[in-house]
């Protein structure tokens, strides 16, 4: 997201105000929006508010000076020394009304000296930020700006929520959304500081090969430290040990308002474990988590769930990709040959990647029909990177809710439907309902005083395909519960 340039409109009163207030020992909020006044060390007293606006402005005049010396000495004379407009104006043979004017000027001028100050650090701690998150997989986005609003609200919220969890299903954003979300505040003061690790131990490629990556061994809440700590550079705490680098670590989050990304977090080893330990870590810091295991059920945790794309926001994302990639007649093609897309993958934006990357060789019926049935292309090779790890935890009762939901109404079923087809009784096909609710394989709409339950369209296929192997194996071999 592009910096923004432009001054704040109420940068010039502010400055103007706290010249006034210079000997005032008050505090002083009127710099509290900017990045300026937000630098701290991790240790020791943090100063004053009164403090860090005179020492911003002390530095902006020392700018100003070297570039409008008369405008840096009469505001150094009127604030920091004291002297009335008439006894400027007595020993400089001007009215005191030419004082005043000339003190505007030079005002204005240290405001856009302190601007430019202000926007040279958003830019380098934007940078900083960007050099820890991987190349951005993107150059558009499409369908998440209500997603993003929301979760950038709770973000900055100054008190709670705390822990925000982005949840979903394979492919469907979540990193990309984290992504945008922290490019979006890096150049913000909210934070002082903001970090991120992933915990992604494999990588889907529209080859439809599944590799993995660099750091292919699954992350320990210890490895998480050790990365916390070399990235936000607190060399002191290397060679301590981990229960003390645990230590040393909550005790920066809690000196300092940072906020930590943790991608793929159903990945790093024992999560649920780590999480009380990491809510140790929060007020004033924040943790913001992606997670294919939802997190509902946990205490303090806000959970915004992550959907596929509309089907308006998928004809935009298929038109733009397509124009992007030289397919022009996809690009131009009408809305009703363009939906059977959507309605095949359910907007889920890597399996949109993934069709159109073979409109290149292919004819779209072909396309949509091997993607059906996971025959070549890199489909099954899909379904396994969404679906495989969370269908081989599941029991015999929640793969048969599962396969249950396939015989549901258009629109889900409710529980007393899914328990009859299943042959459950309502409170086993209730826990199975829980359970895939966990794992992102069920989706969940209605109100307060009723739910219904469906498949989105990747899971519908997926579990359709794993019913027919079964079928043609003789049998289902589930795992024990």
């Amino acid at each position: 997201m592009p910096l923004s340039t432009n001054m704040p409109d109420d940068l010039v009163s502010h400055i103007h105000q706290a010249l006034k207030a210079w000997h005032d020992p008050a505090d002083a909020m009127g710099f509290a929006a900017l990045l300026l006044a937000q630098p701290m060390p991790p240790q020791g007293e943090r100063p004053t508010s009164r403090a860090m606006a005179n020492r911003i402005l002390q530095a902006g005049l020392d700018a100003l000076r070297q570039t409008h010396p008369e405008a840096g000495e009469l505001l150094q004379r009127r604030f920091q020394h004291g002297e009335t407009a008439r006894e400027i104006a007595y020993h400089s043979d001007f009215t005191v009304d030419i004082v005043y004017q000339r003190q505007r000027v030079a005002i204005a001028q240290l405001a856009e000296v302190i601007w430019a100050q202000e926007s040279a650090l958003r830019r380098e701690k934007a940078r900083r930020v960007e050099l820890r998150l991987e190349a951005p997989t993107y150059t558009r986005l499409f369908g998440i700006d209500a997603m993003l609003a929301e979760a950038r609200a709770q973000l900055e919220a100054p008190d709670g929520p705390w822990l925000l969890a982005l949840e979903g299903m394979g492919g469907i954003g979540k990193t990309t959304l984290a992504d945008a979300l922290t490019r979006q505040l890096a150049p913000t003061p909210r934070f002082t500081e903001i970090a991120w690790v992933s915990a992604r131990t494999r990588l889907f490629h529209l080859t439809g090969e599944i590799g993995v990556t660099p750091d292919a061994p699954v992350l320990t809440p210890n490895d998480l430290v050790d990365r916390l700590v070399e990235q936000l550079g607190l060399h002191s705490l290397k060679r301590q040990a981990d229960r003390e680098k645990f230590l040393g670590m909550k005790d920066y989050f809690k000196a300092q308002p940072c906020l930590v990304v943790l991608d793929n977090l159903e990945t790093l080893a024992d999560y649920r474990a780590l999480l009380p330990q990491l809510r140790e870590w929060v007020r004033p810091s924040k943790l913001l988590l992606t997670t294919r295991h939802s997190l509902r059920g946990e205490s303090g945790v806000y959970i915004l769930p992550v959907a596929g794309l509309t089907p308006e926001d998928t004809l935009a994302f298929i038109r733009y990709e397509a124009t992007a990639q030289g397919l022009g007649e996809l690009a131009q093609a009408p809305d009703d040959a363009l939906q059977p897309i959507h309605t095949l993958t359910g907007g889920n934006p890597l399996a949109l990647k993934l069709v159109l990357g073979q409109v290149h060789t292919f004819p779209l019926p072909a396309i949509l029909a091997r993607f059906k049935a996971a025959e070549g292309g890199g489909a099954a090779a899909l379904f396994d990177f969404i679906y495989q790890d969370a269908w081989e935890r599941l029991d015999a009762p929640g793969r048969t809710v599962l396969q249950a939901l396939l015989l549901v109404p258009e629109g889900g079923g409710d529980l007393a439907q899914i328990a009859a087809v299943a042959s459950l009784s309502p409170g086993e096909a209730a826990d199975c309902l829980q359970r895939l609710a966990l794992y992102s394989l069920v989706e969940i709409t209605g109100d307060l005083h009723t739910r219904r339950y469906g498949l989105h369209p990747l899971t519908q296929s997926f579990v359709e395909r794993q019913a027919w192997a079964e079928e043609s194996s003789g049998g289902i071999s589930p795992q024990e519960g």
